[in-house]
């Protein structure tokens, strides 16, 4: 994980009239597909996720505002997802996602920076949890040292035969074996 860079900015301002998908974050991106949002029709949508200053922010991003590095960026994270909140001017903000090993866009907003952010990137990053399904339990097994060599030096051993006592007879086995000594077995296998 990097901190977000001018650059990754930059990329995103350049284009904001025609952003390439490859520059959105995938649930924009799905937001886009499955509700058929077009830029041309619901700008607002284009550009940003309902909210209450979402018009606001679209009107201030598409109105071509100034904006010269260096940005004041701020971070937001939960144990899932890492955003880079960036000033553009002292009304707007761009939201980037962390997804795929770059930053992608995903949000146009109002200033100010969220309160649950950080301008320490290596803060938030300690937010995110690197495991994303449940804790690996540890397990124990202990083995008595002797045992290992119990094993081996039964081969020096001589070996007992054991007898093998046959199986009592059951009603269920006398049974059976009315039926064997007739005709062999009712259903062409053996029975116990």
């Amino acid at each position: 994980m990097r901190p977000i860079s001018n650059d990754d900015i930059l990329g995103v301002l350049s284009v904001v009239g025609a952003i390439p998908s490859s520059l959105w974050s995938l649930p924009m991106r799905e937001r886009h597909r499955f509700l058929a949002v077009d830029v041309s029709e619901d700008p607002v949508g284009y550009y940003s996720w309902p909210g209450p200053d979402s018009e606001r922010a679209v009107e201030l991003l598409l109105g071509n505002p100034r904006h010269d590095p260096p940005f004041l960026v701020q971070y937001a994270a939960d144990p899932k997802t890492l955003f880079a909140h960036v000033r553009i001017t002292p009304e707007l903000r761009l939201v980037f996602l962390y997804q795929d090993n770059c930053w992608l866009f995903h949000n146009t907003a109002l200033m100010p920076f969220p309160a649950n952010s950080y301008q320490d990137f290596s803060a938030a990053v300690a937010v995110i949890s690197p495991d994303d399904f449940l804790q690996e339990q540890e397990y124990t097994v202990t083995v008595p040292d002797d045992s290992e060599d119990d094993y081996w030096n039964s081969y020096d051993q001589p070996h007992t035969a054991k007898q093998e006592q046959p199986p009592a007879v059951t009603d269920e086995d006398a049974y059976w074996a009315q039926y064997n000594n007739v005709q062999g077995t009712s259903s062409g296998c053996c029975h116990p």
